[in-house]
């Protein structure tokens, strides 16, 4: 596509956005997505995801986690994460992605 960098192929969304949209349950689509994700056998996956991380854009309020992204694979995968990336960056307005946050947050000052 000529303007791939600035409508890549992959997706992000977040899984209870999909839940709500497709009208099924935040299990049913992290099961869909593991199904998608993980190759059987010797079949390769359909879907190569990447964890993206978290964002902080106020140092009060605790950093959360930004959707993963979600590419067909197939030759040039690599290249949609990069443009996919640096689409979320634009969304997002950060200059950059922290870890990925887990658990419990609890914010000190």
């Amino acid at each position: 596509m000529p303007n791939a960098k600035d409508n890549p192929e992959a997706f992000f969304r977040s899984i209870e956005n999909m839940a709500k949209e497709l009208s099924m349950s935040k299990d049913t689509i992290n099961k869909c997505i593991d199904y998608l994700t993980v190759p059987p056998d010797d079949i390769p996956a359909l879907l190569v995801k990447k964890e993206v991380g978290s964002i902080q854009k106020d140092v009060n309020k605790p950093p959360r986690n930004v959707p993963n992204i979600y590419v067909l694979n197939k030759e040039g995968y690599k290249q949609e994460i990069e443009w996919a990336m640096n689409k979320m960056l634009e969304v997002y307005g950060v200059e950059e992605f922290c870890p990925m946050k887990s658990g419990n947050y609890r914010f000190t000052s």
